[in-house]
């Protein structure tokens, strides 16, 4: 079995560090599967954002000052999507940082908070939680609607637009459970960052609401997505999602200091749900839309099982989460991981095993966001047979 730690120093981190772009800022947005570069593609605030994440959560993990350089050149790119005509920030810009798609997402917005709140705990700067705070304010003030409503998608002058960038199903959905899990994410990272008493609050509103709000007992995981009048539509259900969730909200509940026997009962429901019906040989399923199974398998699902289970396992101490999350990395060494050299972890694979040839190894949603933090959780956790 490959050593996560060996695994991150000598494989991800090389190769998403080669990606800077020196010349125009931020990295290079977009690496094909055949490994070339492209140097002109446009770069998704998604992705600026996670890179910033995850360089600023490998300085905290080793205290590389390298690390803390790439860091820095990812917060300092993030500046070119401001939009400051009308607040907020772009989806994307071109690879020399100009505006290119000027709409307004939540979910792009929730990763620019994240990424900055990752970056002032490695910073502790007090300007780098200045504009975390600032930022949450500007999407308690756009995107709030209510308690566990915040519209998703407007146009570059704040007038809302359909959601058709997490609307993945064409189901019309106009509010997402991963926009908030991710919403809960990055406030959660903020509240470690700033200890703020209104991202707390904030914070402890989004718990609740996925207990109270987002999860159906009766299908052991939480809801997909929600009409305009916020009624949920049922499409299905995302296993890969419902096992992030799982640790997320867990490690929410515990920088909020939250000792509540339901969110546990909840969470190791929800565990073993996904453990009996997704769980596999050959990786973990990512969902069942519309009454059929994903039969590709994910990098991100698979990255984001292993942490889930190994939360699953200190909650519950039973050995069938370890055992699922050993499984788990031996599959994503066998069929994941891309043994080519400047390579990393393929999209994922198809149902006959075979690589999906037609997605990157970078691009814009793929960063080392979900299997750098997976090979952190799993160093710092402990992985073992």
């Amino acid at each position: 079995m490959i050593d996560p730690k060996s695994h991150l120093e000598h494989t991800l981190i090389p190769f998403w560090s080669k990606l800077a772009d020196i010349e125009h800022g931020g990295f290079y947005g977009h690496v094909g599967f055949d490994r070339k570069v492209i140097k002109t593609s446009d770069k998704l605030l998604v992705y600026s954002s996670r890179m910033l994440f995850a360089f600023s959560l490998f300085y905290r993990q080793d205290k590389q000052e390298q690390m803390l350089t790439l860091a820095t050149h990812a917060y300092e790119f993030l500046n070119h999507y401001i939009d400051h005509d009308h607040q907020g920030l772009v989806w994307s810009v071109d690879h020399q940082g100009h505006h290119k798609e000027t709409n307004k997402h939540l979910y792009g917005h929730v990763f620019a908070l994240y990424g900055l709140s990752s970056y002032a705990l490695a910073t502790k700067s007090p300007e780098v939680i200045k504009k975390a705070l600032d930022l949450f304010d500007l999407i308690e003030k756009r995107f709030r609607e209510a308690p566990m409503r915040y519209y998703e998608s407007f146009d570059q002058t704040w007038n809302k637009m359909n959601n058709t960038l997490l609307d993945e199903h064409g189901v019309g959905a106009c509010y997402t459970t991963n926009t908030m899990l991710h919403l809960m994410e990055a406030y959660s990272l903020l509240y470690e960052a700033s200890r703020s008493d209104d991202v707390g609050k904030r914070l402890r509103e989004l718990i609740d609401g996925f207990k109270d709000v987002l999860y159906d007992p009766d299908r052991h995981g939480f809801l997909i997505a929600f009409d305009a009048s916020y009624n949920p539509i049922d499409i299905g259900q995302s296993y890969g999602h419902d096992i992030e969730t799982v640790w997320i909200l867990s490690k929410s509940l515990e920088r909020l200091s939250i000792h509540d026997v339901t969110f546990t009962k909840m969470l190791l429901d929800v565990s073993y749900h996904v453990l009996d019906q997704a769980m596999t040989d050959h990786g973990l399923i990512t969902d069942i839309i519309k009454g059929q199974h994903a039969m590709m398998r994910i990098w991100w699902v698979q990255a984001e099982a292993i942490v889930g289970f190994l939360e699953a396992y200190r909650l519950s101490k039973d050995k069938r989460f370890m055992d699922a999350a050993v499984t788990l990395w031996g599959f994503i060494e066998s069929h994941i991981i891309d043994k080519r050299k400047d390579s990393e972890w393929v999209w994922g694979i198809d149902s006959l095993m075979k690589p999906i040839v037609s997605r990157g190894i970078a691009e814009g949603w793929k960063t080392p966001y979900h299997n750098g933090r997976a090979l952190i959780e799993m160093i710092n956790r402990g992985i073992r047979p």
